[in-house]
């Protein structure tokens, strides 16, 4: 049988939609599907994550000359078409698909799977997160993740765009009002901001940093404490999104518009029900 393979590429955030659009393709053709992390050899922006996560999946390092049958998705929007043009193209040929699959239509059903998978997969990496007490400490904590780094340089702000700190400010001042919380915690890529924002922040209640209730600083724990927060606060991210993705309850409030104004061409055609629960809140951005 002819093999199916999909590209990784990105942060954890876009490794986890390529992924969960493999999952979902393995179920629906009931097909092996290997993921080829090929790229990452020279990627000099993000580390390949998935496979510490995913143990059970084949993931391989294609000689990428040797492949000439590709699919590309058409654009970062839900494709209905998609599925059944990898179906019928792999029939009789090895297959590459390319793309970041930003589309909660292509996998939403399996998210309580996958959500399993990964929480217990990172307890297993982090044994420190199995102790209860830290889940009851997050129970009523008011979570908020912001992210920097690459997302400030030239190119990613233009698609992204960039807030002062002081919208920021006004942001979460706006999210916390709509809730009742014990604490406000902190996570993101840029420790320095973080704490530049932990001084500024003038509510009255106490003001954590993720460092604070667990000494050891890695991205999979920060990923792991957003789910369990009360409620959570996200940014215009893809680690932002599979935060919320994979939470079980509690409100997710995110940012609109979701790119700033004039789109970029890369997102022009995004629609936001592509990565938006309908039962998100949204909060006001001026960009």
């Amino acid at each position: 049988m002819k093999k199916i393979y999909i590209t990784l590429l990105g942060g954890l955030g876009n490794q986890l939609y390529q992924i969960a659009f493999g999952y979902m393709l393995m179920h629906n053709l009931s097909r092996r599907v290997y993921f080829d992390k090929s790229k990452f050899l020279k990627y000099k922006d993000h580390k390949l994550v998935v496979d510490k996560l995913f143990p059970d999946l084949k993931f391989v390092q294609l000689n990428r000359s040797l492949f000439l049958n590709r699919i590309f998705e058409s654009g970062v929007w839900f494709d209905e078409f998609l599925v059944q043009r990898i179906k019928n193209k792999s029939r009789f040929n090895n297959l590459i698909v390319n793309g970041y699959f930003q589309s909660l239509s292509y996998f939403s059903f399996y998210l309580p799977v996958l959500r399993s998978l990964l929480l217990e997969r990172i307890e297993n990496l982090y044994p420190e997160l199995k102790n209860k007490d830290l889940k009851n400490r997050l129970k009523n904590y008011l979570g908020i993740h912001i992210r920097r780094g690459n997302k400030t340089n030239i190119l990613n702000s233009k698609m992204y765009g960039l807030r002062s700190i002081d919208e920021t400010l006004k942001n979460i001042n706006y999210v916390y009002s709509r809730g009742k919380y014990s604490s406000i915690i902190l996570f993101g890529d840029d420790l320095n901001y973080l704490n530049d924002l932990k001084t500024k922040i003038k509510i009255k209640t106490n003001i954590y940093l993720s460092n604070d209730i667990i000494s050891i600083n890695d991205e999979l724990i920060d990923f792991y404490l957003l789910t369990f927060v009360k409620d959570l606060m996200i940014t215009n991210s893809t680690f932002s999104l599979w935060a919320g993705y994979l939470r079980e309850k509690g409100n997710v409030f995110y940012p609109k518009p979701f790119y700033p104004y004039p789109l970029h061409k890369s997102v022009l055609n995004h629609n936001i029900e592509d990565v938006i629960f309908p039962s998100w809140l949204s909060y006001k951005i001026d960009f």
